[in-house]
């Protein structure tokens, strides 16, 4: 497989608005910076890094809301137990926590998203079950219209990329962690494996072999959250 330079815009552009303030937040408190002195600067980041576009055919008042909450390099943390800068840090469920608090105090639609390296060099509780529970865990943030990877969905709020750890263990793997089936040591959490219920897509990690993308280049969820019918919701 090769990887074009597209694959670090991509990720860059992902991991800009999210983890650029996490990581000067926490490099400051371990510099003993007053977080308050921060505001500023993370403001001008956050300004810095917006991207806005808008189709000729706008008209006032057909506006939409739409935050894109990123993640990346969750590395199958599911446990909490670290600290840093002396403050608790990680695991699954305080994560969610902070997606789902997000989510309900914005007034538009919202869509997360994981931008690679969710799974590979994890703790064991994640690495001996083949980092199925952390697949799981963006399985529990999809809403009931998530289903089954496909190129077409809707109705569903969550959609991830790939990062350079999704391959240790080579090709075959994460295609088995997304798209289901049983490991040679499974099963583990279900049998079969049912794998993803959201998209991964990669439009610049080809396979050398065909000269196609390994996954689906793209997704489509054309549908406002707000509007999807009761079933489909979160």
């Amino acid at each position: 497989m090769r990887r074009s330079l597209l694959h670090s815009l991509l990720v860059s552009c992902l991991w800009l608005a999210d983890g650029a303030a996490a990581l000067a937040e926490e490099g400051a408190a371990c510099r003993g910076i007053d977080e308050g002195d921060l505001a500023p600067a993370l403001r001008s980041a956050a300004d810095a890094s917006r991207v806005s576009w808008r189709s000729p055919r706008w008209r006032r008042g057909h506006d939409r809301r739409v935050q894109i909450l990123s993640i990346n390099d969750f590395h199958g943390r599911l446990s909490t137990g670290l600290t840093v800068a002396g403050r608790p840090v990680g695991g699954a469920a305080v994560l969610a926590s902070y997606l789902r608090a997000e989510e309900a105090a914005f007034l538009g639609d919202s869509f997360v998203v994981h931008a690679g390296d969710h799974v590979g060099a994890s703790p064991p509780d994640s690495a001996l079950l083949q980092d199925e529970p952390a697949i799981d865990v963006i399985n529990l943030l999809a809403c009931r219209g998530c289903r089954a990877p496909r190129a077409y969905q809707p109705f569903c709020n969550v959609i991830g990329t790939l990062g350079n750890h999704e391959f240790d263990e080579g090709v075959g793997e994460p295609k088995r962690l997304l798209h289901g089936g049983n490991h040679p040591r499974g099963p583990f959490l279900e049998s079969p494996w049912q794998g993803a219920r959201y998209d991964t897509i990669s439009a610049n990690v080809v396979d050398e072999a065909t000269g196609e993308p390994l996954l689906a280049p793209t997704s489509c969820a054309p549908s406002a959250a707000s509007a999807w019918p009761s079933s489909a919701r979160c």
